[in-house]
């Protein structure tokens, strides 16, 4: 988009890692509440780290829509799903040389922060 400038990739990861570490604190803590189901704070833990995601780039300024970093964190928790059955239902043993944990974390946090990459940005006017 002409006359928009959008932030380069280690700006929008870190964004992303901030915005995952606050969704899974929020999750942690309210996941065994009883008024609502592992899905619906799986959604409501998106929301609170896209505002992670929001202050990150909002201090580099940069804007990001709000359901846009919602989003991105929201399809990293699904792709992190989908890999870590993937994996588990395909080998028997732990991968050599990669951790369990690592294998599905670092694909999912790329795609989060590709998504918040194209997203985020701000007029090429503006000031930092």
């Amino acid at each position: 988009m002409p006359g928009r400038t959008y932030p380069n990739f280690v700006t929008a990861l870190v964004s992303v890692l901030v915005g995952s570490a606050l969704a899974a604190w929020f999750f942690g803590r309210l996941a065994e509440a009883p008024y609502l189901g592992r899905e619906g704070w799986t959604i409501v833990a998106c929301v609170a780290g896209a505002l992670g995601v929001k202050v990150v780039l909002r201090s580099v300024g940069y804007d990001d829509p709000f359901l846009a970093a919602a989003g991105a964190l929201l399809a990293t928790r699904v792709l992190s799903a989908a890999l870590a059955g993937a994996v588990s239902s395909s080998v028997d043993s732990p991968l050599p040389l990669v951790p369990y944990g690592l294998f599905p974390g670092l694909p999912c946090l790329v795609l989060g922060a590709l998504i918040v990459q194209m997203t985020a940005g701000r007029p090429s006017h503006a000031p930092l």
